[in-house]
């Protein structure tokens, strides 16, 4: 499939580069040089290797004036495969950029990505003959190495040091994902079919899972290292995607977005899935625990399950007393209330009250030594002026007790309390020492109404005493 773009996009795609600082032109493949901290891109378009440094910034490494493809990097020494029918094996000096060896492979028609050992060889397979060919860096011989069973237009190889085998794909519709034994030179198949096909590249890191790329779906997938788990897509790639490479240095994953003619990054998080739910961290709302279905009930994007203020919109999940309830939600953010006792229901946590105020009037309940708000003299009835006619210490609102009508304020509901509000209300010189229970009726002031009422009570005529709440 890459081979049909290649004809057709190469112009476009070239002349776009003109147009801005990027000289990438269908980027095929890229190799970390972790000497020098860049990446070496093959640049298959225009025939170039580019380098890019960690700000992104892109330099002229060599022009081979013919297609580019793998590239891999063994010491100081930048091997790349170039050219079709036959293809050449080229080997540059990183430091220098100087040709060290161009040799052609004359029985090869497109040799792609490459790898190495750590007995001293170089891989590289063929991408229209079904067949890798190894190198001898010391001797420089190269043959074909003697295996069977491989599958066809193979793209890419890895070499897996953990099992001392090389992993290699294709870019068929269906292909295997095979593994050659380099002791026995066996070949296995790992995977049978790769669901999401036409495969370019391969990648492996250092805790062995195994990264490829494919054209059928554009995007690029993991597996984990038993493979025992279904690929996990790591990265849509609708800009193209190809071979592809793990810097071990930073623990990034290199993909050359070959349509889109950019060298996309990804770190850590891009391409973990830290709670097994088939979400990369990235893209998870809650990269710590399973959930699959991203729940998020307040919109703040941080998962149901993670967030520490579920009705409260908190993104940044802050939690100065690390009591486990956000900041946006505790009722005392600085000291740690796991229970959230709040009881004068104001809204402020008991550890943090101090003012302890069931009535919500501004004054503080007795015997709570934590107050900094003066006493309440009626701590369980609003009464925010305090009002206390008879300088008790128990405010009015709170002196009627019961039901109404005691007026006298002494034992129970009488003529004496008639009389004594006969009193009152006639300018005989009483005072009510508690003006709620000489209020009878309960409503507006102390007045003829309340004289009524009380008369009605103490004769039988039915009327009732109301409560003093």
């Amino acid at each position: 499939m890459k081979r049909v773009l290649t004809s057709i996009a190469m112009l476009l795609l070239v002349a776009r580069a003109t147009y801005s600082q990027n000289v990438l032109s269908q980027p095929e493949s890229v190799t970390f040089d972790a000497v020098r901290h860049r990446y070496m891109v093959s640049s298959l378009g225009n025939g170039k290797i580019i380098a890019i440094d960690t700000l992104g910034n892109q330099t002229e490494f060599y022009d081979a004036g013919v297609y580019t493809f793998g590239n891999h990097i063994v010491g100081d020494t930048l091997y790349t495969s170039i050219g079709q029918y036959p293809s050449h094996l080229l080997a540059l000096n990183l430091e220098t950029g100087a040709v060290i060896l161009d040799t052609t492979v004359t029985v090869s028609l497109e040799m792609d990505g490459m790898t190495s050992d750590t007995s001293g060889h170089l891989y590289v397979v063929d991408n229209y003959i079904n067949r890798i060919y190894r190198y001898n860096l010391s001797t420089r011989a190269i043959d074909i190495l003697p295996v069977s069973g491989l599958a066809n237009s193979l793209q890419d190889v890895e070499f897996d040091a953990r099992h001392n085998r090389l992993l290699v794909v294709g870019s068929t519709l269906l292909p295997p994902l095979q593994a050659v034994n380099l002791a026995t030179m066996t070949v296995t198949t790992l995977v049978p079919e790769i669901s999401n096909g036409n495969c370019d590249g391969l990648a492996i890191d250092p805790d062995g899972n195994v990264y490829y790329s494919s054209w059928r779906t554009l995007g690029v997938y993991k597996y984990d290292s038993n493979f025992t788990e279904p690929a996990l897509r790591v990265r849509a790639t609708p800009e193209g995607q190809a071979n592809l490479d793990f810097n071990e240095h930073d623990r990034v994953l290199a993909i050359p977005a070959f349509t889109g003619n950019q060298l996309l990054l990804l770190g850590y998080d891009e391409y973990t899935d830290s709670d097994g739910d088939r979400l990369v961290n990235a893209s998870d709302n809650c990269p710590s625990v399973a959930n699959k279905f991203q729940e998020d009930g307040d919109a703040d994007g941080v998962g149901d399950v993670c967030d520490n203020c579920l009705a409260v919109a908190n993104s940044d999940q802050a939690d100065t007393d690390l009591d486990g309830i956000g900041d946006a939600c505790d009722n005392c953010p600085s000291v740690t209330n796991l229970d959230q006792a709040d009881g004068d229901l104001d809204g402020i946590g008991d550890v943090c009250d101090n003012c302890f105020d069931t009535d919500a009037d501004g004054f503080g309940d007795p015997n709570h030594v934590e107050n900094a708000c003066p006493a309440d003299n009626c701590p369980y009835i609003g009464n925010p002026t305090q009002l206390d006619t008879d300088h008790d210490g128990i405010g009015d609102a709170c002196c009627c007790v019961g039901t109404r009508g005691n007026v006298n304020y002494v034992g129970i509901v009488d003529l004496s309390d008639l009389s004594a509000l006969v009193s009152y209300l006639t300018g005989g010189g009483f005072m009510l020492p508690c003006p709620s229970e000489g209020n009878v009726n309960g409503s507006g002031i102390v007045d003829l109404s309340d004289l009524s009422a009380l008369v009605s009570y103490l004769t039988g005529g039915g009327y009732i005493l109301p409560t003093c709440a």
